[in-house]
C-alpha cells in the first residue's frame, strides 16, 4: 500500500513542489519589465545574465527609439533602446537587484505592467522559465 508522508514533513520541500500540490512559480501574475538602454550599449549583454539567472523568461529588444524627456531642467533627446522583460512577480525583486546593479542609468526606466490576459500556453512557458529549480 502506497502512503503519503504527512504534510508536516520536508517532502513537499524537497521535490518543489507546495505542499497543495501546485508548485508557486504557477500561481504567479506573469508581468512585463520596461526599461530602457542607451543606443551604444550592447543590450544583448544586458539581457543575458538575466535570462541564465532565470530572472527572465525573454529579453525583447526594440529598435533604437528616440526619447524625448527632460532632465536637470532641460528637454533632452537621447537614442535608446526600449527593452521588454518577460518574467513573474516572484522574481521581480531579484531581477530589479540584479539589473540595476548593472544598469548604465542613474535613473532608469523601470515599469512594471500587469499582463492582463494572454495565450495560456505562453503564460505558462514564462512560469515555467522563471521558476527556481
Amino acid at each position: 500500500m502506497e502512503t503519503t508522508p504527512p504534510p508536516d514533513t520536508n517532502a513537499s520541500a524537497l521535490s518543489g513542489i507546495h505542499p497543495t500540490g501546485v508548485h508557486p512559480s504557477a500561481t504567479e501574475e506573469v508581468v512585463l519589465v520596461f526599461t530602457t538602454l542607451p543606443a551604444e550599449v550592447d543590450a544583448r549583454a544586458f539581457v543575458q545574465p538575466l535570462l541564465e539567472a532565470r530572472l527572465i523568461a525573454c529579453g525583447t529588444v526594440l529598435a533604437p527609439a528616440s526619447s524625448v524627456y527632460r532632465w536637470d531642467g532641460a528637454v533632452v533627446e537621447s537614442a535608446e533602446q526600449q527593452v521588454l522583460l518577460k518574467t513573474t512577480t516572484g522574481t521581480l525583486e531579484r531581477l530589479r537587484d540584479a539589473a540595476l546593479a548593472h544598469h548604465p542609468y542613474d535613473v532608469p526606466e523601470w515599469l512594471i505592467v500587469p499582463v492582463a490576459g494572454g495565450l495560456p500556453t505562453y503564460l505558462a512557458w514564462v512560469r515555467g522559465e522563471t521558476a527556481v529549480p
